[in-house]
Protein backbone atom coordinates (compact mmCIF):
# COMPACT_ATOMS: atom_id res chain seq x y z
CA UNK A 1 0.00 0.00 0.00
CA UNK A 2 1.09 3.57 -0.79
CA UNK A 3 0.82 6.49 1.00
CA UNK A 4 1.77 10.38 0.84
CA UNK A 5 1.70 12.52 4.37
CA UNK A 6 2.18 16.38 4.06
CA UNK A 7 2.99 18.07 7.02
CA UNK A 8 3.23 21.79 8.17
CA UNK A 9 6.87 23.07 9.68
CA UNK A 10 4.00 22.82 12.99
CA UNK A 11 4.49 18.97 12.25
CA UNK A 12 0.17 19.09 11.72
CA UNK A 13 -0.97 16.41 9.12
CA UNK A 14 -2.54 18.93 6.11
CA UNK A 15 -3.02 16.26 3.39
CA UNK A 16 -3.18 12.42 3.59
CA UNK A 17 -3.31 10.15 0.32
CA UNK A 18 -3.47 6.41 0.54
CA UNK A 19 -5.15 3.62 -1.51
CA UNK A 20 -2.87 2.54 -4.08
CA UNK A 21 -1.12 -0.87 -4.09
CA UNK A 22 1.76 -2.22 -5.97
CA UNK A 23 4.74 -0.81 -6.24
CA UNK A 24 4.50 2.88 -7.82
CA UNK A 25 7.13 5.73 -8.17
CA UNK A 26 6.84 8.84 -5.90
CA UNK A 27 6.05 11.43 -8.80
CA UNK A 28 3.66 9.21 -10.01
CA UNK A 29 1.57 8.68 -6.98
CA UNK A 30 1.78 12.47 -6.16
CA UNK A 31 -0.38 13.29 -10.12
CA UNK A 32 -2.71 10.77 -8.12
CA UNK A 33 -3.18 12.45 -5.66
CA UNK A 34 -5.56 15.67 -4.43
CA UNK A 35 -2.50 17.54 -2.97
CA UNK A 36 -1.44 17.97 -6.49
CA UNK A 37 -5.20 18.54 -8.12
CA UNK A 38 -5.55 21.42 -5.49
CA UNK A 39 -2.17 22.63 -6.35
CA UNK A 40 -2.57 22.76 -9.94
CA UNK A 41 -5.73 24.31 -9.30
CA UNK A 42 -4.66 26.86 -7.19
CA UNK A 43 -7.01 25.33 -4.55
CA UNK A 44 -4.26 25.40 -2.22
CA UNK A 45 -1.40 27.61 -0.64
CA UNK A 46 -2.68 31.32 -0.82
CA UNK A 47 -0.95 33.32 1.93
CA UNK A 48 -0.88 36.90 2.34
CA UNK A 49 1.65 39.09 4.65
CA UNK A 50 0.03 42.69 3.90
CA UNK A 51 -0.13 43.43 0.04
CA UNK A 52 2.63 40.93 -1.02
CA UNK A 53 1.70 36.90 -1.73
CA UNK A 54 3.66 34.33 -0.19
CA UNK A 55 4.13 31.38 -3.12
CA UNK A 56 5.26 28.43 -0.16
CA UNK A 57 6.66 25.11 -1.20
CA UNK A 58 7.11 21.49 -0.23
CA UNK A 59 9.94 19.71 0.50
CA UNK A 60 10.14 16.52 -0.87
CA UNK A 61 13.26 13.27 -0.51
CA UNK A 62 14.60 12.24 -4.25
CA UNK A 63 12.12 10.30 -5.47
CA UNK A 64 10.14 13.54 -6.85
CA UNK A 65 10.05 15.78 -9.82
CA UNK A 66 11.34 19.21 -9.36
CA UNK A 67 8.13 21.59 -9.80
CA UNK A 68 8.11 25.21 -9.29
CA UNK A 69 6.10 24.26 -5.63
CA UNK A 70 8.12 21.42 -4.87
CA UNK A 71 11.53 21.51 -3.82
CA UNK A 72 14.19 18.07 -3.50
CA UNK A 73 17.52 17.19 -2.85
CA UNK A 74 20.66 17.79 -5.14
CA UNK A 75 21.11 14.66 -6.39
CA UNK A 76 24.64 12.84 -6.18
CA UNK A 77 25.50 10.78 -9.18
CA UNK A 78 28.17 8.32 -9.03
CA UNK A 79 31.30 9.21 -7.88
CA UNK A 80 30.66 13.15 -8.22
CA UNK A 81 30.81 14.90 -5.03
CA UNK A 82 28.30 17.79 -4.28
CA UNK A 83 29.66 21.41 -4.42
CA UNK A 84 29.83 22.93 -1.14
CA UNK A 85 26.59 24.76 -2.15
CA UNK A 86 24.76 21.74 -2.71
CA UNK A 87 25.82 20.32 0.55
CA UNK A 88 24.50 22.72 2.38
CA UNK A 89 21.17 23.42 0.62
CA UNK A 90 21.02 19.86 1.28
CA UNK A 91 21.61 19.86 4.87
CA UNK A 92 19.52 22.83 5.17
CA UNK A 93 16.67 21.29 3.78
CA UNK A 94 16.99 18.15 5.25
Amino acid sequence: MQLQVMVDCQKKFRDVFIGLFGSMNNAHILHLSNLYKNVVNENMFHFNKGEKEIKPCLITNKGYLLLPWLMILHKQFGNVQHTIFEALYNKHLS
